[in-house]
């Protein structure tokens, strides 16, 4: 009886494969998103976002590969890395952007342009590769203090009123125009002042 010839496989010796290397830009800031509840907010203060299959545009903006939360801003780079090496298994260099990026994103989750128009201008802001958006200053120089009324007018309070009405106020008011969030820089001092003479007041009083 004839037994079958059985060939000998041939192993090869295949090289490692070497992780490709790949480059992550992140950006993030203090804040929250359009549709993040209230207790995350409370837990996890910092929104960030990141891209990896391209550096990101400015015009036309471009949306960026993964978003999220973290804890604080020294976590965020821990996280990107950590997200794209577990699904992707890529080297990864971090490049740090300034927060105006995720601002950017999060203004178009809230169906606005992701850069600011200019006053005086009917278009989008600037468009130049490379340009960054006109990013809010503090005034250099402090507004007038408030008058008598002025504080309660500017804070929402009504006279006679305590310390306690006028905190939650302040807040109130500081979490609508405080720079990082959309508002305006003379604004928000202008805020801490009136806050500063209705303290007085009522301390006076």
């Amino acid at each position: 009886m004839a037994r079958k010839k059985t060939r000998a496989r041939r192993t090869r010796a295949h090289a490692p494969r070497v992780p490709e290397t790949v480059t992550v830009y992140f950006s993030c800031m203090r804040g929250a998103w359009p549709d993040q509840n209230p207790r995350k907010q409370k837990r996890y203060p910092v929104i960030f976002a990141a891209w990896w299959s391209g550096h990101p545009a400015r015009d036309p903006f471009r949306a960026p590969d993964d978003s999220g939360t973290a804890i604080g801003r020294e976590y965020v780079a821990g996280i990107v890395e950590a997200f794209v090496k577990a699904f992707h298994g890529w080297n990864v260099e971090l490049v740090e952007l300034p927060a105006e990026w995720v601002r950017a994103w999060r203004r178009m989750l809230e169906g606005r342009p992701p850069w600011p128009v200019p006053r005086g201008s009917s278009g989008p802001g600037p468009s130049r590769a490379g340009a960054r958006a006109p990013r809010p200053k503090w005034a250099p120089t402090p507004p007038r203090r408030p008058g008598r009324h002025d504080w309660a007018e500017r804070l929402g309070v009504t006279l006679p009123c305590t310390a306690d009405e006028i905190a939650r106020a302040y807040r109130k008011r500081a979490f609508e125009c405080h720079p990082d969030r959309g508002g305006s820089a003379a604004e928000f001092v202008a805020l801490t002042r009136a806050r500063e003479a209705a303290m007085a007041h009522v301390g006076a009083a």
